[in-house]
């Protein structure tokens, strides 16, 4: 019955896998949830390839609500990680390697050079606007060592773009360093 309605709800008729799904401002929310999942689907897809087409991973995959991208030439297993959490992209170095992850870190003491600074001078020199905001490293519940940093995206009109350039840059930022070459490994 239209008079059952709130006003302003229009009512929402909708099949998804054979169920039908019907109501005015709950329809709708299902409805606007859908669309938010298909379009963080399509973003993860971008970055698939855009991280493929690259040639700097040896694979790019969708795992979940994020991408998994294999480091090349690393001496052990390590993932370059992209999620969405809270509205905010983020950018991570993923380890299970406690020796990968300590060979990172000696190199940027020997070295001097904040996490930061690296990813910066990498992100001057593809042009991006931003400065690369504070890298956290730590180890998870999982046992992983991460370094992370939130991609700053204020003034980039396409997100999926400047996600793709700060991975680049992030990725090159750590592929320097310690173990994450095999060749200086040996």
């Amino acid at each position: 019955d239209p008079s059952n309605q709130p006003t302003g709800c229009p009512d929402i008729n909708l099949s998804i896998c054979g169920f039908m799904l019907r109501g005015g401002a709950h329809g709708s929310s299902i409805l606007r949830r859908l669309r938010q999942k298909e379009l963080m689907s399509n973003e993860l897809q971008s970055l698939v390839q855009l991280a493929i087409n690259s040639g700097r991973f040896q694979n790019a995959t969708v795992k979940g609500d994020m991408v998994r991208c294999l480091a090349k030439d690393a001496s052990a297993e390590a993932w370059y990680v992209i999620d969405k959490t809270d509205g905010h992209w983020s950018v991570a170095l993923e380890t299970a390697d406690r020796w990968l992850s300590e060979s990172i870190e000696g190199d940027m003491l020997e070295g001097r050079d904040t996490a930061e600074e690296l990813v910066d001078d990498e992100l001057v020199n593809l042009d991006f606007p931003n400065r690369c905001p504070q890298v956290k490293h730590y180890r998870d519940d999982a046992k992983v060592y991460v370094f992370r940093s939130r991609v700053p995206l204020e003034g980039i009109a396409d997100e999926t773009a400047g996600v793709a350039t700060y991975l680049l840059a992030f990725e090159a930022a750590f592929a320097q360093l310690g173990d994450m070459q095999e060749s200086a490994a040996e």
